[in-house]
C-alpha cells in the first residue's frame, strides 16, 4: 500500500537502516522479495556497512521463523540471480568469510 502510494523503498531510518535491511534482518522474505521488486537497492550498504544482499545470503544458514519463509527465501534468490546477482558464488564467500572471523576468534 505505501509502496503504491510513493513511498521511497530506499528510505533510512533513524538507524541508518533501510526497509530491505530490516526485512533481512527479522527474515520476512516475502517483504524481502516485494520490496526489491518495487525497486529497493539491494547493493547499497547496510547501516553495518557490508551490501545488504550478502545480509540476504547469509540468512541461508540461519533458522526460518515462519512457515513459508523458505518458499520465499528461495524466490528472493531466484529474484536477485534475475538481476545479476551469482548467488551461489555469494554464498560462498560468506562462508568464507564467517570461517575467517571464526578462526580470528579462535586465536
Amino acid at each position: 500500500m505505501l509502496i503504491k502510494a510513493g513511498a521511497d523503498v530506499n528510505h533510512r531510518n533513524g538507524q541508518h537502516e533501510t526497509p530491505l535491511e530490516c526485512a533481512t534482518m527479522f527474515r520476512h522474505f516475502r517483504i524481502a522479495h516485494m520490496l526489491i521488486e518495487a525497486g529497493a537497492d539491494f547493493r547499497a550498504d547496510a547501516s553495518f556497512g557490508r551490501p545488504i544482499v550478502n545480509s540476504l545470503v547469509h540468512t541461508s544458514n540461519q533458522i526460518l521463523l515462519y512457515e513459508d519463509s523458505e518458499l520465499w527465501r528461495t524466490k528472493v534468490f531466484e529474484l536477485l540471480e534475475t538481476k545479476g546477482v551469482d548467488v551461489e558464488q555469494l554464498q560462498r564467500k560468506v562462508q568464507e568469510q564467517k570461517r575467517k572471523r571464526n578462526q580470528e576468534r579462535e586465536r
